[in-house]
C-alpha cells in the first residue's frame, strides 16, 4: 500500500507499526481515545479500596499509580505480597509506556478528531505538533437540516453506543433528570449485564422517561 491508516491497535499487535515502518510506508494514526497515553485507555481508575469513587477520573499517567489504582485486581490478594505485586505491575506499566513512546516515533501523522484530544496529546503525552493535526470526523450535517418536529411530541435526547462507565452515560442520565418540560431520553446499544442493570436502576429515580 501507499499509506496505512490505523484506527486503533487494541486487541492487535503494536508490532504492526514496526512491520509497516520497515517497509518505509507512511503511517497515519487516528486518536479515538487515550489508549496510547493510558494503559487502560480511558483514564478511569478501578480500585474502590484506594479511591472513594468507583471509576474515579484519573488526572494523569504515573507508573506506580497505574499499578495501585488500576491493576490491583491482578494482585495475589495476600498482604505479604503487596510490595512484590506493586513493583511487578509498576515495571509492567513502565515497559508498556516505553514501548508506546517507541511506537509513536514511527508514526508519520496523528489525527485528532477533537481539539481536546489534540491539546491533551500535545501537552500531556508530548506528541510533537509537527506530527499532530486536527481533523473532525466529517459527519454530513445536511441530513439534520430541514427536519420538522411533530407538534406536542416530547423533545427526544438520544445516546447510541456501548454501556460502559467511560462513556459517561450515568452522568447523562443524572443531567437529564434536571431538565424541565416534556422530554425523553433514549439509550441504545448492546446491553452489558452489570452496567446496563446499574443504569436502569438509576432511571427508576427519575421523573422523566428514559428508554
Amino acid at each position: 500500500p501507499d499509506l496505512v491508516h490505523i484506527g486503533h491497535l487494541n486487541h492487535l499487535s503494536t508490532s504492526l507499526v514496526d512491520v509497516i515502518a520497515k517497509q518505509n510506508i507512511p503511517i497515519v494514526y487516528t486518536l479515538h481515545d487515550y489508549w496510547l497515553m493510558c494503559p487502560r485507555g480511558q483514564f478511569m481508575q478501578r480500585n474502590p479500596s484506594v479511591t472513594a469513587t468507583l471509576w474515579a477520573v484519573c488526572d494523569g499517567q504515573e507508573d506506580k499509580k497505574c499499578a495501585q489504582y488500576c491493576y490491583s485486581g491482578y494482585f495475589s490478594g495476600s498482604n505479604d505480597d503487596q510490595i512484590v505485586d506493586t513493583n511487578y505491575w509498576t515495571d509492567w506499566v513502565r515497559r508498556r509506556m516505553n514501548h508506546i513512546h517507541h511506537l509513536v516515533q514511527k508514526v508519520t501523522c496523528f489525527i485528532a478528531p477533537s481539539y481536546y484530544l489534540y491539546h491533551r496529546y500535545a501537552q500531556d503525552f508530548g506528541l510533537p505538533l509537527t506530527k499532530l493535526i486536527y481533523l473532525d470526523y466529517g459527519f454530513d450535517l445536511k441530513r439534520l437540516m430541514g427536519r420538522q418536529r411533530v407538534p406536542n411530541e416530547p423533545f427526544t435526547f438520544g445516546y447510541i453506543g456501548t454501556h460502559i462507565p467511560a462513556k459517561g452515560i450515568q452522568q447523562l442520565i443524572q443531567a437529564f433528570s434536571q431538565l424541565k418540560g416534556n422530554s425523553q431520553l433514549r439509550i441504545w446499544g448492546r446491553p452489558r449485564p452489570q452496567n446496563t442493570e446499574g443504569l436502569q436502576a438509576i432511571t427508576t429515580t427519575l421523573p422523566f422517561e428514559v428508554q
